[in-house]
């Protein structure tokens, strides 16, 4: 047993009494007002625990939605960018800004400097995703001639747009250089014509001259299988073809022969190139 003070008159009573004995304090009612207290101070730290939560939590949702609003703001952009590809029927606009294209014979087309005269817009897909078709293998470039190379821009819907592209292949030859390429290939094939087994021929040198004659030195089989050999002329003034035969004066011969050594020598390597261009 201990002693305490009355709350009450302040005189000492036994802790274990109900009442004070100067005073009549209930003990109980002591307790029960501790008890008050003890539960008021509980209630007031729970408001302002939940205060303080409730702000935590608050604090931490606008953290989470600031990281979040690109992500969501992207995920929805890219939600309606599918739904106007979906229904998207428009195709590109595509329109060429340059001169044409020129090049000589046998050579390439350049794809970037095509693409580089190429303006496309759509009214969805933007400028970096729209794919460029330039298909400059459609184009054969050995051949002289005027055409156009249809080049098309195709958006993300899958609508085309399309637009010509004019393309110019100049001759790799000279008119005079036709001329003399023209010349040689028709005295070869006039030469076949007469031979008796043309596949026995061989071109052992050719020649041209200014005033427009073609001159062919050869050997080839005659009609007793022996190998013989000769010169043959193709004039292009007057388009007439002459190759000394057996019975022919030797002074025919020996002309064609100076003539021919006199000319301007061409390689069969050349008249092939030419032949391949033409």
């Amino acid at each position: 047993m201990a002693m305490v003070k009355c709350p009450e008159c302040g005189n000492w009573i036994s802790d274990q009494a109900e009442s004070c004995p100067h005073c009549g304090y209930s003990a109980n009612k002591n307790k029960h007002k501790k008890i008050i207290n003890e539960l008021k101070d509980k209630i007031i730290k729970f408001k302002d625990n939940k205060k303080i939560l409730i702000g935590c939590g608050c604090c931490v949702a606008v953290v989470i939605l600031i990281c979040c609003m690109p992500t969501i703001s992207k995920e929805w952009e890219k939600a309606q960018h599918e739904t106007q590809v979906k229904n998207d029927k428009e195709a590109p606009k595509v329109t060429y800004t340059g001169d044409g294209i020129t090049i000589i014979q046998g050579d390439s087309i350049s794809e970037s400097e095509v693409k580089s005269d190429l303006k496309a817009t759509d009214n969805v897909t933007s400028a970096d995703k729209l794919i460029y078709n330039i298909p400059i293998s459609d184009i054969d470039t050995d051949a002289e001639e005027d055409t156009t190379l249809k080049c098309t821009v195709k958006d993300e819907a899958g609508n085309i747009g399309t637009v010509d592209v004019p393309i110019t292949i100049t001759s790799r030859y000279t008119k005079y250089e036709k001329l003399k390429y023209l010349a040689l290939s028709i005295a070869i094939m006039e030469l076949e014509n007469r031979l008796k087994d043309p596949s026995s021929l061989n071109i052992r040198g050719m020649g041209w001259d200014t005033s427009g004659c073609a001159y062919l030195y050869y050997s080839a089989s005659n009609s007793f299988g022996g190998t013989v050999s000769g010169y043959c002329q193709y004039d292009t003034t007057d388009q007439s073809f002459y190759a000394p035969g057996a019975t022919s004066e030797g002074w025919e011969v020996r002309y064609l022969q100076r003539k021919y050594e006199s000319s301007e020598k061409v390689s069969m390597a050349e008249l092939q190139e030419f032949q391949r261009y033409n």
